[in-house]
């Protein structure tokens, strides 16, 4: 395990992080408007980017502390080492991966009903026709 975290954590560095981050938001965003049939704002990407850098920097925190030995920082006691080292990837896991699951699958927004009747009573008791349109609404009196 220590051979192999040593080995990722030569490769991949931050131009490799920084080109998977900018193809998994090129993804996402010809993913919603296949799916959804809508582009996501500007502020969707930038959200999403925000949190796979979190994530990713979750997953070396794990990989620095929990998979080397001696970890990459030879200063911090050994318990406050296992400490960061689950601590960190729980809370950024806990924040991001929820965030990023949420921007790939909205909640389903109902659609506008066009054109349908609704019977609804004022309060003397008489009912009228109330006309629902995707443009606004008329209500007959």
């Amino acid at each position: 395990m220590n051979s192999v975290a040593r080995s990722y954590l030569q490769i991949v560095d931050y131009r490799v992080y920084g080109v998977l981050i900018a193809l998994i938001v090129i993804v996402f965003v010809l993913w919603r408007r296949k799916r959804y049939d809508s582009w996501p704002s500007a502020e969707q990407c930038l959200i999403l980017a925000f949190n796979l850098a979190a994530s990713i920097g979750g997953i070396t925190v794990g990989l620095v502390f929990l998979a080397t030995n001696p970890p990459a920082v030879d200063l911090l006691p050994t318990n406050l080492l296992m400490i960061i080292g689950l601590v960190v990837p729980i809370i950024v896991f806990g924040y991001s991966f929820p965030k990023i699951r949420a921007l790939f699958l909205p909640a389903p927004v109902p659609k506008p009903v066009e054109n349908a009747v609704l019977n609804t009573e004022e309060e003397s008791g008489t009912p009228r026709n109330v006309e629902l349109r995707a443009s606004g609404h008329k209500a007959d009196g």
